[in-house]
């Protein structure tokens, strides 16, 4: 259950733009260091580990200063040598298979304002990435 007492911080929701195979997740828009990673095709939330170079905000530490337990959701699994199976990069502490990009969102959504980076663009049959795809989940 969520603390109603915090406000909800605000992140940013950005495709991948080198194949559009996964969303990535950024703290301001425009930089290449995510906050996290959600795989499109598999409907898994990866989320970075503390401290990491250029690491903006920890999402499972904010979570938790919220009432959640990211780590102790069902599916949660830990990354491998810190990086994910879809190729999100490195420095990841574990993730979520929530089954599809949409019940990820919803999850983010509980604890953060999600907020579509502009640019954002329909590609390869799957939806366009704004405010509003995001607002209707």
């Amino acid at each position: 259950m969520s603390n109603s007492k915090l406000k909800k911080p605000n992140i940013y929701l950005a495709q991948n733009h080198k194949n559009d195979t996964a969303i990535t997740l950024k703290e301001v828009c425009g930089s290449r260091w995510n906050l996290g990673w959600i795989c499109r095709k598999h409907g898994c939330l990866d989320l970075k580990l503390p401290n990491q170079p250029n690491l903006v905000r920890y999402l499972i530490g904010e979570i938790a200063l919220q009432g959640g337990n990211f780590t102790a959701e069902a599916g949660y699994y830990f990354s491998v040598a810190g990086s994910t199976h879809h190729h999100g990069g490195s420095g990841y502490q574990g993730g979520v298979n929530f089954g599809n990009e949409a019940a990820a969102l919803r999850y983010l959504k509980k604890y953060f304002n999600v907020i579509a980076c502009a640019g954002n663009v329909a590609r390869n049959g799957n939806a366009l990435i704004d405010q509003s795809w995001i607002d209707k989940l």
